[in-house]
């Protein structure tokens, strides 16, 4: 669909605009900051630009690039992908039983690789 720009309000287009600058530093920064491989940061990047699609009122705030990177730190230091994001991501968002089992769920399907079991 093409739309006009005309049609378009100047905050719909800057939010548009943000969304794209932050997914470009988020994915620069976190290889960086982490010290993960750029697959590894790719998929958590992935995962938290899903997090923050998430409409519901549940969670403290978005999937930052702060949480991240703590995620991939705690897989540097030797945990599994799915145990550093629930660790560093899902905990710390909620204390709500019913959004942290969104988000661990979304953690099986956003970060589970199976060519890798134990990711």
């Amino acid at each position: 669909m093409i739309v006009a720009r005309s049609s378009l309000l100047p905050s719909t287009i800057a939010a548009g605009v943000s969304a794209l600058i932050d997914a470009a530093v988020m994915t620069a920064g976190v290889p960086f900051e982490a010290g993960v491989d750029s697959a590894t940061a790719a998929d958590l990047v992935r995962f938290g630009q899903a997090i923050r699609r998430l409409e519901t009122g549940g969670l403290r705030e978005v999937a930052s690039t702060r949480v991240l990177i703590a995620a991939g730190r705690l897989i540097v230091e030797g945990l599994s992908m799915r145990t550093a994001a629930e660790a560093a991501i899902a905990g710390p968002l909620t204390d709500d039983v019913a959004v942290n089992r969104s988000l661990k769920e979304m953690i099986e399907v956003y970060l589970t690789d199976p060519s890798r079991p134990d990711v």
